[in-house]
């Protein structure tokens, strides 16, 4: 017999396609049947998988939740490299573009009753232990030229360049991701300086 195609997930469908209008205009400004008009779909069979805007976000809020922490967590004696490192920062970056009206609303959209602050806490506290260990290594490692105060400024710099959805007017017009590497770039030892310029091209 042969094997019918697998259905695309409704559901994905929706998340995909809210996801896309809040990045643009903001969830304040988009309702279901905004995301119902993009998708082609009847409110009946949006109102199947969520019964609001509300729920849509919250949705998008748990798959931001469970992608970051995945990534950066880390095994017990797992060792770690530069390529290691940047390939987190990486996806990091990416990951926040890709959600960046949650970064934008969190405070908002808490204070509405979501609470999204306290659903993402968890997942970005693990990235920022796992980048302060992983930094640690490499440094005694030579990639880096750290002591205890300047990691801990590379840290929450680059931090703030991966969480901070809408930057300053001094660095606008370039990248975020090329900030992130020039942080770096500060405090590379010889063995890292080569590989991040490569990096960066």
């Amino acid at each position: 017999m042969e094997k019918q195609p697998r259905k695309t997930n409704t559901r994905d469908k929706i998340l995909s396609a809210a996801l896309s209008l809040f990045n643009a205009q903001g969830s304040a400004a988009v309702s279901t049947n905004h995301v119902c008009e993009k998708l082609g779909i009847s409110p009946g069979n949006l109102y199947y998988y969520f019964r609001s805007r509300e729920n849509i976000v919250y949705g998008l809020a748990i798959q931001y939740a469970e992608s970051l922490p995945r990534f950066w967590q880390l095994e017990k004696g797992q060792a770690v490299s530069l390529s290691f490192l940047l390939e987190r920062l990486r996806f990091t970056y990416e990951l926040n573009e890709s959600y960046r009206f949650l970064l934008r609303e969190a405070v908002v959209l808490s204070d509405s009753g979501l609470n999204l602050r306290k659903l993402m806490e968890s997942p970005i506290s693990v990235q920022k232990e796992s980048f302060r260990k992983i930094l640690a290594a490499l440094s005694k490692a030579g990639y880096f030229k750290l002591n205890k105060e300047s990691l801990e400024w590379l840290a929450s710099q680059t931090e703030l360049l991966l969480y901070t959805p809408d930057l300053p007017i001094f660095i606008a017009g370039k990248e975020r991701w090329d900030f992130i590497l020039s942080a770096l770039l500060l405090f590379a030892g010889e063995k890292a300086r080569d590989s991040l310029l490569k990096f960066r091209e």
